[in-house]
């Protein structure tokens, strides 16, 4: 073998195993890339359980008309009063929420609803109900915190629903029913949880009590929970989920395509002499301890030569014959001989070798002489 053959020889192999290299790399970036977006997303796409207790409290004040009775006409809360000197009522709204866990974001959602229930005073059943938004619904976000707190203050124009209510009470002659203006605070911790979407666990009121059409009145406030009891919010985290899995998806693909790709590049790349070199390494990592390997070749004169078929065949004479198996490779490298020889002068061989090699390297070999032509053409 030529140098020229050698060095054409090595530049291939060393060809080979670069680009085997990169795009083992770039396969394992990728799929690395694809696991870690799903790990992500599987971690992400996780329904998480919180507790939290909730409160609210309830600042009124009725303010009266200029009357000659009263000086001081902004009354304060828990006292009886006077329907027809009312102007208005200012309600002060305060909700808080407190989670035990400090790194939740939500959104949430709340309005204030003025309602007049109209119903029989002895079955509590309505007669007539009609709504109006004080506060239309304003929904908001939090982000890393652990708890919702919302402040506002609507202003109560008492004297028209005290007027609806007595009209429609006059208009139909309802002597055995009752009236009452009902101010509705609505908080809703809005989730993507399905547990959630069909329930009302996550929806807070509380609520204004005004008696209508009555001489004297007190005012009631109540909620729909006490707040020192726990309830459990469905928290589902949906922060760019959807990306991550995108990108997993599409890495996933990659992935596969440059595991395809590598594939067949290493088919299509390996030649005779290569697929020579890798039967003889898997050869001999898988029977060491039945080979011995010699130096230069083995002088087989006086020995009648019998050519086995398969490496198989050979092991199962050396199993007979209880006999080490030889090994002998030529200086090229391109043919191994596994010989057993007897005393009997016999000898079992079998070969591995590159039957066409002289054509294997012939494009390097032609595209090298081209590149020294060309350089001497232009000294």
């Amino acid at each position: 073998m030529s140098e020229r053959e050698i060095l054409n020889r090595q530049q291939y192999k060393k060809n080979r195993k670069k680009w085997i290299l990169i795009q083992a790399v770039a396969l394992i970036v990728v799929a690395v890339i694809a696991l870690g977006c799903f790990l992500t997303y599987n971690r992400l796409d996780r329904t998480y359980y919180i507790e939290y207790t909730e409160s609210s409290e309830i600042d009124y004040k009725v303010v009266y008309q200029e009357n000659e009775y009263f000086d001081d006409l902004v009354r304060g809360e828990d006292q009886t009063y006077i329907a027809h000197l009312i102007d208005h009522i200012m309600a002060d709204f305060q909700y808080q929420m407190g989670m035990d866990a400090s790194d939740v974001s939500l959104d949430y959602s709340y309005s204030i609803m003025a309602q007049v229930v109209v119903e029989d005073k002895d079955t509590g059943k309505p007669y007539y109900t009609v709504e109006e938004a004080l506060l239309p619904c304003t929904q908001k976000a939090i982000a890393n915190s652990n708890e919702v707190e919302i402040q506002e203050q609507v202003t109560i124009d008492f004297p028209k629903f005290n007027q609806f209510a007595s009209d429609f009470m006059t208009a139909y002659d309802l002597k055995n029913a009752t009236a009452t203006l009902i101010i509705t605070m609505k908080v809703q911790m809005l989730s993507t949880c399905d547990q959630f979407e069909k329930c009302n666990e996550n929806t807070y009121f509380t609520d204004v009590r005004v008696p209508l059409n009555e001489l004297t009145m007190d005012i009631n406030c109540t909620t729909s929970a006490p707040e020192t009891e726990s309830k459990v919010l469905a928290y589902q985290n949906t922060m760019n989920q959807k990306v991550f899995l995108i990108i997993g998806y599409v890495t996933a693909v990659l992935a596969l395509l440059q595991a395809l790709g590598l594939t067949i590049y290493m088919r299509l790349s390996r030649n005779e002499d290569v697929t020579y070199t890798v039967k003889v390494q898997r050869m001999l990592n898988s029977y060491s301890s039945y080979i011995q390997r010699i130096e230069g070749d083995f002088n087989d004169e006086g020995y009648q030569i019998i050519n086995i078929k398969s490496f198989n065949e050979l092991l199962g004479i050396r199993d007979t014959l209880q006999a080490p198996i030889l090994m002998t490779e030529n200086r090229d490298q391109t043919m191994s001989r596994f010989l057993i020889p007897t005393d009997s002068k016999m000898l079992y061989a079998f070969e591995i070798k590159v039957d066409n090699y002289d054509e294997l390297y012939a494009h390097e070999e032609r595209s090298a002489h081209k590149a020294d032509s060309s350089e001497f053409v232009l000294k």
